[in-house]
């Protein structure tokens, strides 16, 4: 949040030294972090930004504008350098905001699309040089190669396609993606491309090649939007990718803001993540995993080393654990197994993230469904105080962790209660509440007492 309003886009040089920012009322301004001094505005609020971007050097700043105009500016004076309509010449703007801006390394040219086209203007007239016309899928986002020979252009299919700059003649498609491309970076020398899905799977691709080593798998897809159709119309995420000056390290930024740190000379085979992802399926923390990649006798000895070295890197992560616990949980009348392994996700995604309040709920979920109902209790309290006050479905699953305790008396409390509070639900997918208020109904007008096992 800058003192413009909250921040829609944002786009930075290559150093890090200065930091372009859009803010949803319209406005744009440079900022220069290491010595906090006042931001250079480049505009006040007035039509709304579709896209941002900064050249490498932090000496340009190109926004495309809610009110059909395109405008470059001088990062350091604020000056207006250049302004044109986004239809221009014979050239016209698919339907659409447009996406994806970027400069050329020498500042001559700008290329931002809509739909599934790109155009390169002229970067101080205006005028488009050349168009590109995509696969029949929306463009996210382009690139431009150090020595300005290619553009890439990632698309909401999950592929990249490559053009050549002098002629527009296509230059190569990379394939295998596992999402809307998001970000594209090209390595110093331009032979290495990096990619990151919107499911957070980072790549690295030899050009040359067309071949992709992956570098870091992303976590679990929501259930109800598989396609990741959502992103395409918030292009304001903070999806971000940068080499850093000698191309080995790679940064990469997800929708949660949170920057990871590649080494991007030590990535791993296509082979090894395809293992990987495969001995995940049905338990994945990273012993587990690593024991099954250990056991499968059906890959080569590199192939099991490098997908063990990327299980052990990897690692697993909270929200994915978390799913899967999830998916065990939700309803009544899974087998004992089941839930224990639900409570060893849980208790693994709880280690990672101790304060992360619907890890902590699922928990205390998992351990009623494998009958630990003292423990159960507990950590439903500890839910409770890490959310202030125990909520609706707090008060239910509580209140048939006292009815098999016996506590009959407290366990009606607990439903009266929850009765009495809206039928809001910190667990996921919120249809479940119906069930679960059925579940503890039916129990508790049963007046079972069915004590469990207690560890």
């Amino acid at each position: 949040m800058s003192r413009f309003g909250e921040v829609s886009h944002l786009a930075a040089s290559s150093d890090g030294t200065r930091v372009a920012t859009a803010a949803r009322d319209g406005a744009i301004a440079v900022w220069q972090p290491a010595n906090g001094t006042v931001p250079t505005v480049l505009r006040g609020p007035e039509s709304s930004v579709a896209a941002l971007t900064m050249a490498v050097d932090g000496s340009l700043v190109a926004a495309a504008l809610g009110s059909g105009r395109v405008r470059v500016w001088d990062a350091s004076s604020g000056r207006l350098l250049a302004s044109w309509g986004w239809r221009s010449g014979e050239w016209s703007w698919r339907p659409g905001e447009p996406r994806g801006l970027s400069f050329s390394h020498d500042l001559k040219a700008l290329a931002g699309g809509s739909g599934n086209a790109v155009v390169m203007w002229d970067r101080t007239r205006g005028v488009p040089i050349r168009t590109f016309v995509g696969p029949d899928s929306p463009m996210t986002v382009t690139r431009f190669s150090p020595d300005g020979r290619l553009i890439a252009c990632g698309y909401r299919d999950g592929s990249v396609h490559l053009w050549s700059v002098a002629d527009g003649t296509p230059a190569g498609v990379l394939r295998g993606g596992s999402g809307v491309i998001w970000s594209l970076a090209f390595d110093p020398t331009g032979s290495r491309l990096a990619t990151e899905s919107v499911d957070g799977v980072v790549r690295i691709w030899d050009v040359a090649a067309r071949e992709s080593l992956l570098l870091s798998g992303g976590k679990a897809r929501p259930t109800d939007r598989p396609d990741y159709s959502w992103a395409v119309d918030q292009p304001g995420r903070p999806w971000g990718l940068t080499f850093d000056g000698d191309g080995r390290r790679l940064l990469a930024a997800g929708p949660d803001a949170v920057v990871n740190s590649f080494d991007s000379w030590t990535a791993y085979p296509a082979a090894a993540s395809e293992a990987v992802e495969s001995a995940s399926e049905a338990d994945p923390l990273p012993d587990s995993v690593i024991r099954r990649l250990s056991e499968d006798r059906a890959l080569t000895a590199a192939t099991r080393q490098m997908a063990i070295q990327l299980a052990q890197a990897r690692g697993v992560d909270p929200d994915t654990l978390y799913a899967r616990c999830w998916s065990i949980v939700r309803r009544a009348g899974g087998d004992a197994a089941s839930y224990e392994q639900a409570v060893r996700w849980a208790e693994a995604a709880v280690a990672m993230a101790p304060v992360k309040r619907e890890l902590v709920d699922a928990h205390g979920v998992a351990l009623y469904r494998a009958g630990r109902y003292r423990d159960s209790l507990a950590v439903l309290t500890r839910a409770a105080a890490l959310r202030g006050t125990p909520d609706w479905m707090h008060l239910l699953v509580m209140a048939m962790c006292h009815q098999r305790l016996g506590a009959n008396q407290q366990a009606q409390a607990a439903l009266e209660r929850a009765r009495s509070l809206p039928p809001f639900s910190w667990l996921h997918p919120a249809e479940d509440t119906d069930v679960w208020l059925q579940e503890a109904e039916a129990l508790i007008s049963g007046g079972a007492a069915q004590p469990g096992v207690q560890r």
